[in-house]
């Protein structure tokens, strides 16, 4: 296995945190752990305190520390077992949390969090909160150089709900599953019977109303189907995916995706109807892709599709891929209504990320490029490698016809506005001319460009971790052969 993330990793031996320890689960009888065994392949160890004391759920005290492999991927594994105690956070808890984020320091790897967890233990009194808040901060650490996917599998209130958000991909569980800062009964109390927790805080609202869950499975089952496809191509390397079949059923966009990829997932499901995300592969290298549907006639922009672009992004660079992106869009959406109040934000912010995104990224101009939205077809003057756009694409400020009405009532204006739209032909050879558009090409280039412009450079996919005097002791970077760091890329402007 060829991995971007966790395979040709270069590790110190591996020693568990002091006073803690790895144990083997097959050497011992822990039926408890059946929900989450038939995850793994064999060979799953725990992590426990190095006592020499008979591992049991009770002793557990509502969490469990694993690592294995699904489907041969190298995987991590916290999970909250709410039958004890709630699978609230302790001080020993905590303490064994930050213990094996150390130890997977030195066997970096991909971390899974299942989160259902009524928060901290506040039968322990106020001083939990230094103890149980020290994960944060250990978490962040670990996250910087390692995918951190989070699962929602029940109600996941307080801490549980701030863990769940550090989640680079957050999936959550849609039956009976709410997150929130604090639970049901606490919100009765204080804001009275007529607040209804499910509309505010059930997962269905909080995947409709806000950023904070990336996808939603139906049900726990759901959830661990869609995980080996997931770790498939979130840690392909060099080597072609060996991923599920393609689903039977493909809409307009997968075609469309599937016309350019060998395999292909997607991620952000369901999030927007306007852009979407996929993680393809194509001649065994794995590229990010973000579309608007082609078939969606009203992809205009909003802040919703914006905040996945960002979330896309950093996914992306997490994982090193290069990304290309397909434009077809009137414009961004300028009522600033419901969701879209922050439809400005929105658009500085992704913009600030695909400026400063570090890898190789391109766009295409699919069918309409209107407007500040069409900042996602990555330009050059954003640090593009280049932008090509399909036979037929139309680039513009704005539509002609809505320009040519703004302009009505001023002939002189309107005079100018005809000599300089008399420019702007078809063909798009303004643009060719100035350098913004390479070329006009067909939906069978497409391929070729994204390997032209993104995978030819990429080389031969290596993962090392380097040691930096930057970093705190014993903390590693991750860095790629084919990618400088960054410190190395900004070297010339010392």
């Amino acid at each position: 296995m060829n991995s971007l993330v966790s395979n040709l990793v270069e590790s110190s031996v591996d020693e568990p945190a002091y006073g803690f320890e790895w144990r083997a689960v097959a050497d011992m009888a822990l039926p408890f752990l059946s929900s989450v065994r038939s995850l793994f392949d064999e060979g799953l160890e725990i992590f426990v305190a190095a006592n020499g004391a008979a591992v049991t759920r009770v002793g557990l005290d509502g969490t469990w520390f694993l690592r294995g492999t699904v489907k041969g991927f190298p995987l991590a594994l916290v999970w909250n077992d709410f039958r004890v105690n709630g699978a609230s956070t302790s001080k020993a808890v905590a303490a064994t949390f930050v213990a094996f984020l150390d130890s997977l320091t030195k066997d970096p790897r991909p971390l899974l969090i299942g989160v259902k967890s009524m928060g901290v233990r506040f039968m322990e009194g106020r001083t939990v909160f230094p103890h149980a808040f020290s994960i944060l901060p250990a978490l962040n650490r670990y996250r910087r150089h390692n995918l951190v996917i989070t699962l929602a599998h029940g109600n996941a209130l307080g801490l549980g709900t701030l863990i769940f958000g550090m989640g680079h991909y957050r999936i959550a569980v849609r039956e009976d599953s709410c997150l929130n800062l604090t639970g049901p009964e606490v919100c009765k109390m204080v804001f009275g019977k007529q607040v209804r927790f499910e509309q505010i805080a059930s997962n269905d609202i909080q995947f409709k109303n806000t950023g904070l869950i990336h996808e939603l499975c139906d049900t726990l089952d759901a959830a661990f189907a869609r995980l080996p496809h997931l770790l498939a191509f979130f840690m392909a390397g060099n080597e072609p995916v060996q991923a599920p079949a393609r689903p039977l059923a493909l809409d307009a966009t997968d075609r469309f995706i599937a016309g350019i990829c060998d395999e292909f997932v997607e991620v952000f499901r369901e999030y927007d109807e306007r852009i979407r995300a996929y993680i393809g592969v194509i001649g065994g290298k794995p590229v990010g892709l973000l579309i608007n549907p082609p078939d969606n006639a009203n992809n205009m922009i909003r802040a919703r599709s914006l905040g996945l672009v960002e979330d896309a992004l950093n996914l992306f660079e997490l994982l090193r891929l290069p990304v290309a992106s397909m434009v077809d869009t009137p414009g961004a959406d300028p009522r600033m209504d419901g969701n879209n109040r922050q439809i400005i934000e929105k658009l500085i912010s992704a913009s600030q990320k695909i400026i400063e995104y570090p890898y190789p990224k391109m766009g295409f101009v699919v069918n309409r490029s209107y407007g500040g939205a069409s900042v996602i077809a990555i330009p050059k003057f954003f640090g593009g490698e280049a932008v090509y756009a399909l036979e037929g694409a139309h680039v513009g400020v704005m539509h002609e016809s809505i320009i040519t009405q703004l302009l009505s009532g001023s002939a002189r204006l309107g005079a100018q506005w005809l000599e300089v739209s008399a420019t702007q032909t078809a063909d798009l050879k303004d643009m060719i001319d100035g350098g913004h558009i390479e070329a006009i090409i067909q939906y069978g280039d497409m391929r070729a460009k994204i390997e032209q412009h993104l995978l030819a450079q990429s080389g031969e996919i290596r993962v090392r971790f380097n040691r930096r005097l930057t970093d705190a002791p014993g903390r590693f970077l991750p860095t790629t052969r084919h990618h400088p760091l960054r410190e190395e890329q900004d070297s010339h402007l010392n």
